[in-house]
């Protein structure tokens, strides 16, 4: 039974912070695509600016660079959006800061040869954590649980696709 091969392109469309976690998310979803019975191969040399410039379901420069590697599908993943909110509350003279830090990341599969998208959906992944010390930013933690949660819930959405994907 041969496997079916998928290329995987993971896109930083949101904050600079995010940019070092493209190989973070690329390396969990390689994982977890392999735990699916695919055989997954990373698209590197992919112009952000010509998948920005096309607005289809799966950019040509994908479909091209899929095709070259011989890929049966394109799983496409782009993290859209980090944002982080403090809700503050008081019961008399108690105060009580909550930090929400939701991270949105979009994926989509393509089967190569007809470019038909099989499985498109946006995910908004929320954690809420007690304050955050000293003014810094999202914690690398917290981050890196919600591209951990944006991985397994990818995965599990590949298993519904009801396709024999590794047939």
């Amino acid at each position: 039974m041969q496997r079916k091969k998928t290329a995987l392109l993971v896109l930083n469309g949101a904050k600079s912070i995010l940019g070092p976690k493209v190989a973070l998310l690329t390396e969990l979803l390689y994982r977890r695509v392999v735990a699916r019975g695919l055989v997954p191969h990373r698209l590197k040399s992919v112009p952000v600016t010509a998948l920005r410039e096309e607005k289809s379901a799966c950019p040509s420069v994908v479909l091209q660079g899929a095709r070259a590697l011989g890929a049966d599908y394109a799983l496409v993943v782009s993290m859209d959006d980090l944002n982080c909110q403090v809700d503050e509350s008081r019961m008399g003279d108690l105060e009580s800061l909550r930090v929400n830090t939701t991270l949105c990341v979009a994926y989509q599969v393509v089967e190569i040869v007809s470019g038909r998208l099989l499985l498109g959906q946006t995910l908004a992944l929320c954690r809420t954590t007690s304050p955050i010390v000293n003014g810094t930013s999202v914690g690398s933690e917290i981050l890196d649980g919600l591209l951990a949660e944006a991985a397994n819930r990818i995965s599990e959405n590949l298993g519904a696709l009801h396709l024999d994907l590794a047939a």
